[in-house]
């Protein structure tokens, strides 16, 4: 065996130190890289930051829009519903590709194997508009039953759009139409009631939850029609703070958004149903609606009605510049409650 001397043996130590710290500092950069990949967003600016996370809710924005047309257009079955979305998210892929690369930016979208979640859409849409009464004439009717939420991201229920005509709605909040969704087995309620302020313009909306102060917001409407967006929580195209997280009547602020505080697993209910006219459409995790006696099914079918849709899918989102490399899974869940 070779005799070290000490110098030796003073040289060895310091190049085994070297190589670990080198190993040390390597490994930091890995871990470093890898928090920055998927908290980009929590972080400040940084070189090429804004763009990828612009580009990326301009994504979220595509892919939500090829949901909701595959809902529409593709409702065969699953199978089709799927390759709608696929179409879409690919013509999302080239058109931001192609956009990137003048920026020298190399971007691509992809839907994650297995990650489409289905669900149903129940649609009211006449010409001309109806009543919110089931297929069966009922005023006070449920519209879906048991939505489970438990174990999932989301809310279960999304795109929830009214698009009522004004002068259908009651001119005071007694007897007006209300959605109410009330927990599964269970006692607790949230309530949206829809009326408009006598022969004026405006139109109200007001949230109750139990034991909390309701909350109200109100817009003039000078046209025929208002729309209400339930779960996005507008009213008239303008932010509703009932619908969101707003100030009640004492001015307190507190989570009114859709279904909050029932738990969860819920039925989405609508009452004086003759007190609103127009068209409604609403996307629900729940996957068969067969059993429903207040809904025909397929599209084709009188309204109201129900048909198979997409619910949510996550996509893959990977941007490459000479500035910055990031890449993280977006879920897109167009219309739901945030």
């Amino acid at each position: 065996m070779a005799d070290l001397g000490s110098r030796s043996r003073g040289q060895l130590i310091l190049v085994a130190a070297f190589a670990l710290a080198v190993t040390f500092v390597a490994l930091a950069l890995v871990v470093n890289s890898a928090i920055f990949t998927e908290n980009l967003a929590s972080r400040g600016e940084t070189g090429g930051s804004g763009d990828a996370l612009t580009l990326r809710h301009d994504v979220e924005r595509g892919v939500g829009q090829s949901i909701a047309s595959a809902n529409v257009y593709n409702t065969t079955d699953q199978s089709t519903l799927e390759q709608g979305v696929d179409r879409g998210i690919g013509n999302v892929n080239t058109a931001y590709s192609k956009q990137s690369a003048a920026d020298t930016a190399i971007v691509n979208v992809s839907r994650k194997s297995g990650s489409t979640t289905y669900g149903s859409r129940v649609v009211q849409n006449e010409s001309g508009g109806r009543a919110f009464q089931d297929r069966n004439g009922n005023s006070d009717w449920h519209v879906v039953d048991d939505v489970d939420r438990s174990g999932n991201e989301g809310n279960a229920t999304r795109a929830f759009e009214l698009n009522v005509t004004k002068l259908s709605l009651e001119p005071d909040e007694s007897g007006a139409f209300r959605i109410v969704v009330e927990e599964w087995k269970g006692s607790a309620t949230w309530t949206m009631t829809l009326w408009r302020d006598g022969a004026s313009d405006d139109v109200h909306v007001e949230v109750d939850i139990d034991s909390e102060p309701e909350a109200r917001c109100m817009q003039e409407v000078d046209e025929a029609f208002v729309r209400v967006d339930v779960t996005e929580g507008r009213l008239a195209g303008e932010p509703c703070g009932a619908l969101r997280q707003g100030p009640n009547t004492n001015g307190d602020f507190g989570n009114y958004r859709f279904a909050s505080g029932v738990g969860d697993r819920y039925n989405v209910t609508f009452e004086h149903g003759d007190k609103a006219h127009g068209n409604y459409s609403l996307v629900t995790r729940n996957q068969s609606m067969a059993s429903s006696n207040t809904l025909n099914a397929s599209v084709g079918s009188d309204s109201p009605y129900w048909d198979d849709a997409v619910y949510d899918v996550t996509v893959r989102y990977v941007y490459n510049s000479p500035k910055l490399d990031y890449e993280t899974d977006v879920r897109v869940a167009p219309g739901e409650s945030r």
